[in-house]
């Protein structure tokens, strides 16, 4: 048997060579929003509030994005009567866009090119009415185009809208208290002389009388009255 020779040390851990396999310093990019993942049947909500808001009429379209992916190419189109006249948009950024009239509809048109994902959008539109004791309807359609790139619709239905005609009813006071209520500063007070220029006589009971009625039929409030002298006075 042969022996080992002498003086042979083993190769010293430091002079060894490791080699390690490469890093891929790309990191993967991974599209947030996956075909596969993302659901946006039934989350792409349509609200809409139409209620009188002084002297217009204010009809609100709320757009709601419930889903993770955004919707791009919103079209709103909103078709109205005519006898409601669009005055203002809010928010201003948006312009009042021309209508379309059409069989005594009018028709406008608003786009914008993408809806965030859990966001929403707000537009209200003021009418202004042009007749009165009247009656209407408003409907909004919305199209837009999802992640799967298909097109899809919401429909509003149509929303009715009566224009009924303005009728102010003066309030009733008390009788003790009109005498207070005159002596409020800056309350203003009229006294009003009526003459008839014509020669024929009249009778001044029935005139009185017929002068009285007319006031009674709009409500205004009898506050004194002298059948001798021919005065009364009314609020």
């Amino acid at each position: 048997m042969s022996k080992k020779e002498k003086g042979t040390n083993p190769i010293p851990t430091q002079n060894l060579v490791i080699f390690k396999a490469k890093k891929n310093n790309k990191s993967k990019t991974i599209d947030k929003y996956s075909f596969e993942t993302v659901d946006q049947e039934n989350k792409i909500i349509l609200v809409i509030n139409a209620k009188p808001f002084g002297g217009h009429y204010r009809y609100s379209i709320i757009l709601d994005n419930q889903s993770l992916a955004p919707v791009s190419e919103v079209k709103i189109k909103v078709t109205f009567p005519d006898f409601l006249m669009l005055t203002r948009c809010f928010p201003p950024t948006i312009s009042v866009p021309d209508s379309i009239s059409k069989e005594n509809l009018n028709q406008i048109n608003i786009k914008f090119d993408e809806l965030n994902e859990t966001s929403k959008k707000q537009i209200h539109l003021h009418f202004t009415p042009i007749s009165l004791n009247i009656r209407g309807e408003i409907q909004t359609i919305v199209t837009y185009v999802n992640v799967k790139d298909f097109v899809r619709a919401l429909n509003s239905g149509p929303e009715e809208i009566f224009v009924d005609k303005i009728a102010i009813i003066p309030k009733i006071l008390p009788t003790n208290y009109i005498k207070g209520f005159c002596s409020i500063p800056g309350t203003k007070k009229v006294i009003k002389s009526l003459g008839l220029g014509i020669k024929k006589k009249i009778n001044k009971d029935i005139l009185f009388d017929i002068l009285e009625k007319i006031f009674f039929t709009h409500n205004f409030q009898l506050i004194t009255r002298d059948v001798n002298k021919k005065i009364f006075g009314f609020l």
